[in-house]
């Protein structure tokens, strides 16, 4: 078996873990967080490989985003065609398949620009209630609260299965 297949094979269950580990350990695993504590109670929002937000704690259930669901189709079908590509050997496919994997990752930050989801507002709007903040990864403490917003693990695993079904794809 060679490089392009093994790849192919890794980046698949990558970016397939990327989105069902978001769901099983959103803490850990999840796209996007965003968590405040103080006061003695603590809640977050995490968002999923699929779009939903999964909340914890003390905190108000949100609804899903939308590029987040496409984001996370792409995901899926981006992991299936890199399958698909090891056993028709077709690099065209299988290097569609990464560039849908880096696909989901980009609309989630365009999400966050664009402002389209009720959770990048809410960060947006805990960003402009202090200084200017950033939005791709934020710690910090205000009065008795303290806030940690970010892109988190499940990205970052998207992001790696897309490049790898990408340079897998083209290795067939």
């Amino acid at each position: 078996m060679g490089f392009g297949k093994v790849a192919s094979i890794i980046a698949a269950i990558i970016g397939l873990a990327s989105i069902l580990l978001s769901f099983i350990f959103p803490a850990l695993f999840s796209w996007y967080r965003y968590e405040v504590s103080g006061l003695g109670s603590s809640g977050g929002w995490y968002l999923t490989g699929i779009g939903t937000v999964i909340d914890i704690g003390d905190t108000v259930p949100m609804t899903m985003s939308i590029l987040g669901v496409v984001g996370g189709t792409l995901v899926i079908i981006g992991s299936i065609l890199c399958i698909v590509a090891i056993v028709k050997e077709s690099k065209g496919m299988g290097a569609l398949g990464g560039l849908l994997m880096l696909l989901a990752p980009l609309l989630l930050v365009i999400d966050f620009l664009v402002g389209m989801s009720e959770l990048a507002g809410v960060i947006r709007d805990n960003m402009d209630l202090f200084i200017t903040r950033d939005w791709y990864w934020e710690h910090f403490f205000a009065l008795v609260y303290d806030y940690t917003w970010g892109l988190w693990v499940g990205f970052f695993l998207g992001i790696a299965g897309g490049a790898l079904g990408l340079i897998g794809g083209i290795a067939l």
